[in-house]
């Protein structure tokens, strides 16, 4: 088949892919969570007072987040290339 050295060093470089995309699809799902988090009390605030300081605020941390959240989690999800 080939020699132990070699054949470890490839497996360890698919250990290091597919654990980047595990903490790639955790984080984003954390980013999305804690930025609908974020939003949802925001667009409560605005439908009751209007908008106010804190929904400007509540939208403006939390739509990123979750974009980046939702973006991070598509990349983690993308199949590795052959």
């Amino acid at each position: 088949m080939g020699r132990p050295e070699k054949l470890n060093c490839e497996f360890k470089k698919n250990e290091r892919t597919s654990m980047k995309n595990k903490l790639l699809i955790v984080g984003g799902i954390l980013g999305v969570l804690i930025g609908a988090a974020m939003i949802m009390p925001a667009a409560h605030l605005y439908n009751e007072e209007g908008m106010v300081h804190n929904a400007i605020v509540g939208f403006a941390w939390g739509i990123p987040i979750t974009l980046f959240g939702i973006g991070a989690t598509a990349i983690g999800f993308k199949k590795r290339k052959a």
